[in-house]
């Protein structure tokens, strides 16, 4: 990605490359690594009313620190019903209780994880973030990592800290929708387009409003992705929605938003599709067309769209990516540190699915 306003940081880059590819390796393969979790438990307070948050303890992958964990803590509003396909609602307060962290929230539907048994409005509800750190008053580099999974799959449970934690850090792994309940798009204000992109933006402005709780330093927060998450990361670096203080740095690994499978050519031809294939009748009319995809059940959304594949759009009603990648980086103005790479070994969680 190269223009006036953005230069590439190749300094280290072997080294922090190789660091993240044993990292994205090892979680993406699903390898727990580390102790087993302490019955100690630890409680944070959010800022804002928003309530008390419990959580417990870990060690590192390879020297044994301690480190707390709150994982699953919810950012936004389950968005199903009326906001399935919307922009993210923040989530309301749920001070005086206490919101259990203590393991990995519901993450976003995909047809390989299905139970049969969860409600709708609790499958989709699953935008949260998970919160890493070793010194709650320390004032760390904030790591904000952006999954990938070809943007149909992925969740904060693939991807474990032991190794990162190593290095004095706070690590943030937020959820966001995949798939066709993220990525459907007719540009109406039903399905405005790049709610993902969304999701993750109110993620970063919950970084800034709670993680100096968690002895993070909102003022050096680094976004970083690899695969289908440097897609998103990188259409954050170009996003005219993106303001300047949600982060300072960025590192794309193995993908980028210019990638051609990066943007959907033709999202309303693709909700159709999917209308018709849900047995809905008259999908060529957009208000028909979001009353069928508004009430069909996640499970049969799912079936429908295992052929297709998902992408951002560019025109979306919600300003994220108002022109195409190519357009937006001729007039980029910010001044962003950005590494770019690949990993070692991408691709390589293939094998353990095999």
């Amino acid at each position: 990605m190269r223009s006036r306003g953005v230069y590439v940081m190749l300094t280290f880059c072997g080294l922090v490359s190789a660091a993240l590819a044993a990292w994205l390796l090892v979680s993406l393969v699903g390898a727990q690594v580390g102790a087993e979790e302490s019955t100690a438990v630890v409680t944070v307070e959010l800022a804002n009313g928003q309530g008390k948050v419990l959580g417990n303890f870990d060690v590192t992958a390879f020297t044994d620190q301690r480190f707390m964990q709150f994982r699953g803590i919810p950012f936004a509003e389950s968005p199903a019903g009326d906001l399935r396909f919307r922009p993210p609602v923040p989530r309301s307060s749920w001070s005086p209780h206490t919101a259990s962290a203590l393991h990995f929230a519901q993450r976003c539907p995909v047809i390989t994880h299905m139970d049969g048994q969860t409600s709708d409005a609790k499958t989709e509800d699953c935008l949260n973030v998970s919160v890493y750190t070793k010194n709650l008053t320390a004032g760390q580099p904030v790591m904000f990592y952006i999954y990938g999974g070809g943007y149909y799959n992925g969740s904060a449970e693939d991807h474990p800290p032991h190794y990162l934690l190593e290095k004095d850090v706070v690590l943030v792994v937020p959820q966001y929708r995949v798939g066709a309940l993220g990525w459907l798009s007719t540009f109406t204000e039903d399905m405005p387009g790049n709610a993902p992109i969304a999701d993750i933006l109110l993620a970063l402005q919950w970084v800034q409003t709670h993680i100096s709780l968690f002895g993070g330093d909102p003022q050096q927060v680094t976004i970083f992705g690899q695969s289908a998450g440097s897609g998103v990361a990188s259409a954050l670096l170009l996003s005219p929605r993106t303001e300047e203080h949600l982060f300072k740095r960025a590192i794309v690994q193995s993908g980028s938003i210019f990638a051609r499978w990066a943007i959907n050519s033709d999202p309303r031809a693709q909700a159709t599709r999917i209308c018709e294939k849900l047995l809905c009748s008259g999908c060529e009319q957009e208000d028909r067309l979001w009353v069928c995809l508004r009430n069909a059940s996640v499970a049969s959304i799912l079936r429908a769209t295992q052929a297709e594949s998902f992408s951002p759009v560019v025109g979306d009603l919600l300003g994220i990516l108002p022109q195409h990648p190519s357009e937006l980086v001729k007039t980029y103005q910010r001044q962003i540190p950005l590494l770019t790479g690949f990993t070692e070994h991408d691709g390589s969680f293939i094998l353990a699915s095999g």
